[in-house]
């Protein structure tokens, strides 16, 4: 027998077909590209049917031309990379780069501070010189109104001994200040008394006084140097008074380094016995030139050894007449050390 059938419809659900997933459509280069490749390989078979030498000018330029194409390089895709590194402060990277930041900024501001500057041909700088009075002197009094009568003295016994009866000895008293206590001296106060007759009037009056002059804050520089004061007047004097400032007459730079004592050298010769040695002519032409003994010296300094030399500058000197029968002639010098600029050639 067969089962009966039951009435109760059984409904079952229909098969559902998958929906197919497309492929993502590619991009425009990349479909340029592939019909380009298809392009130059229909090309490349056509020839090979036809023969090395079928094909048309248009089809060689086609093929180069998509060779080209296909030998370009086109940037798909870019996408920035940034990487950190971190470390502490006392690590060793740390510490490396605080030294290469150090030797970057410090040494390039070290030489130019060192240096004063970058390519100057000649630089200044101020400086205090130290100066010493060597007690040095050479005086020569003119008197009047006979003619010709003078009166002479000086602290080189050689010179001493050549005046005879023009020799006079006077009164001779002097005193370096240091006003601002920094160690060297600011100024020299000079007084001479000459003894006179009551007879004897002083007209003109020569006087040589020599230093020691030394500069150090660029180089060590040593010299002997001297000034030469010459007052006269008509009416006889009683006194000189003179105020001035010793300054360096530099007519060439000096060097910015080592040791220079190209004028430590006297300025008179107090060991000779001649005259013409002491002449103030002679003496005041040999201190302006520094030259030598022989004209090869001479022609050396004239050429590339200018002299570096001192003066009185501004002295200002004071003619005083009115003296007593019996009075000296009175000198009273002031004579300031003032502060220099000097000038170096930079190198």
């Amino acid at each position: 027998m067969r089962p009966a059938r039951s009435t109760v419809n059984q409904w079952s659900p229909l098969p559902v077909s998958p929906t197919p997933i497309r492929a993502p459509r590619p991009s425009y280069w990349f479909r340029c590209l592939r019909s380009v490749a298809v392009e130059t390989r229909a090309m490349a078979t056509r020839r090979a049917k036809l023969g090395p030498s079928s094909g048309t000018a248009e089809e060689s330029g086609l093929v180069a031309g998509f060779g080209a194409a296909l030998m370009a390089l086109y940037e798909l895709f870019s996408h920035p990379i940034e990487r950190g590194y971190r470390a502490g402060l006392c690590s060793k990277a740390a510490v490396f780069l605080l030294l290469a930041a150090a030797l970057t900024y410090i040494p390039p501001l070290l030489v130019a501070f060192r240096s004063h500057g970058f390519w100057l041909k000649r630089s200044s700088y101020e400086e205090q010189p130290t100066v010493r009075f060597q007690h040095q002197v050479l005086l020569v009094v003119l008197l009047g109104p006979e003619r010709g009568g003078f009166l002479a003295w000086s602290t080189f016994p050689a010179f001493n001994r050549l005046q005879q009866d023009h020799l006079r000895v006077p009164l001779v008293s002097t005193r370096e200040e240091d006003r601002n206590q920094d160690g060297k001296m600011d100024l020299l106060h000079f007084k001479l008394e000459l003894p006179l007759q009551s007879t004897e009037h002083v007209l003109g009056v020569q006087l040589l006084l020599t230093f020691s002059y030394q500069l150090h804050r660029m180089s060590t520089f040593v010299m002997q140097s001297m000034t030469f004061l010459q007052s006269s007047s008509a009416v006889p004097g009683s006194q000189l008074y003179v105020n001035g400032d010793l300054r360096l007459q530099q007519r060439q730079p000096l060097s910015y380094c080592g040791l220079d004592i190209r004028y430590n050298v006297s300025v008179i010769n107090m060991t000779s016995p001649f005259a013409w040695d002491y002449d103030l002519t002679r003496i005041v032409a040999a201190y302006q030139e520094r030259n030598g003994e022989s004209w090869v010296e001479f022609i050396q300094v004239l050429l590339k050894d200018i002299p570096v030399t001192t003066i009185l500058a501004d002295p200002n000197p004071i003619w005083l007449v009115g003296r007593a029968a019996e009075a000296p002639f009175v000198i009273n010098a002031v004579i300031r050390y003032p502060v220099e600029v000097i000038s170096y050639p930079f190198s």
